[in-house]
């Protein structure tokens, strides 16, 4: 099974008596703990089927959908464009969609149901025995040999079947694995990307002149979320405590928490707990990578067992020189084995936050 470089998988966060935190800053009495928290739902890099943007045309003759995605090569997952062409009805008229490697289908819709009437029947057949009179109105195409992206849905406009001078559209995916051709992972929740985002949202209204819209940030949950995070600076000690999501008992993965000691642009130090028998290291490190020298000094961590949703660490301060005070970062990195990393940072990626002894 392939396997890139992971580094983190759980979160880390700091600080301290003085915190100043990307775009805001909080206090809190000499030698106190603070806990504050991150954004839920941001971890990033995850190979489900991510919609990018979508292009609407409504001519005279035909409705044309086409949109694109980014899936880092993952052939599993399904894909489905909800068609809504009356404003005076709930929900969608036809539902087209597809699994990858696998059939594709046609739905007329009725609040938000499969429309199973027999004049709905008739027109859209879900026999494939038998085609029904609107069915060949509709022309789905994928680039499979490109991650099948883009993907166009094309109707052809028929009085009594799809015409109408309006339409919006909804596109949703659902990804449950990360499979190629060498290899195949399950994952424990199915990742679903909703364009535009919400569960029964549309795009707006489109009518003689076309529109090209993108997608959003997706709400992307995964184990490796930070949650919030504990931290204290005192003379003595640096203590954190990093709660993300919980991990399943087929995960793993690694925290860092980068140390910045002379206020310049990069981190002087790395704390690792890692996974797997990784165990805890700190390393005397000049840059935003995982190479550097290990400094042998003896410091207490935990990294978040399974089915847990803490991690912990106490590093003596004489390990990094006793500072007065740090800046640090933290970020988590799930071993995924599914040809990319999921990663979360705290706050922003690579934004430093001030701790105060």
């Amino acid at each position: 099974m392939l396997r890139t470089h992971v580094a983190g998988a759980a979160a880390l966060a700091l600080a301290v008596p003085l915190l100043v935190l990307g775009a805001g800053a909080g206090t809190a009495a000499a030698s106190d703990p603070v806990v504050f928290t991150d954004e839920a739902n941001d971890v990033t890099g995850l190979a489900y089927l991510d919609v990018r943007g979508a292009r609407i045309s409504n001519t005279r003759s035909r409705i044309r959908i086409t949109y694109t995605s980014v899936s880092h090569a993952n052939h599993q997952g399904t894909e489905t464009v909800w068609v809504d062409t009356n404003a005076h009805r709930p929900g969608p008229e036809l539902e087209v969609g597809f699994g990858r490697y696998s059939e594709g289908w046609v739905t007329p819709l009725r609040n938000w149901k499969r429309d199973r009437s027999k004049a709905a029947t008739r027109k859209w057949s879900p026999d494939y025995s038998h085609v029904g009179r609107c069915d060949r109105t509709v022309r789905l195409d994928a680039d499979y040999e490109h991650d099948f992206t883009p993907v166009t849905v094309t109707i052809r406009k028929r009085k009594g079947c799809i015409a109408s001078n309006k339409v919006r559209v909804h596109v949703k995916t659902s990804t449950d694995a990360y499979v190629t051709y060498e290899d195949h992972n399950e994952w424990p929740t199915a990742v679903r990307d909703d364009f535009p985002n919400g569960s029964r949202t549309f795009t707006s209204w489109v009518g003689r002149r076309p529109k090209t819209l993108a997608d959003g940030r997706d709400p992307v949950a995964w184990w490796n979320d930070i949650r919030s995070v504990r931290a204290q600076l005192t003379a003595d000690t640096l203590d954190v405590t990093i709660n993300t999501g919980a991990k399943p008992e087929t995960r793993y993965g690694q925290i860092n928490t980068w140390i910045d000691v002379n206020n310049d642009s990069v981190p002087d130090y790395q704390v690792l707990l890692v996974d797997a028998g990784g165990g805890t290291y700190l390393r005397r490190i000049s840059g935003w990578d995982d190479t550097g020298e290990d400094v042998d000094c003896g410091f207490s961590g935990l990294m978040t067992e399974h089915g847990g949703t803490t991690a912990t660490f106490s590093l003596p301060t004489t390990c990094i020189g006793r500072p007065g005070s740090v800046r640090v970062d933290v970020n988590t990195d799930g071993f995924e084995y599914v040809g990319t990393d999921s990663i979360d940072w705290l706050g922003d990626t690579r934004s430093w936050h001030t701790l105060t002894a």
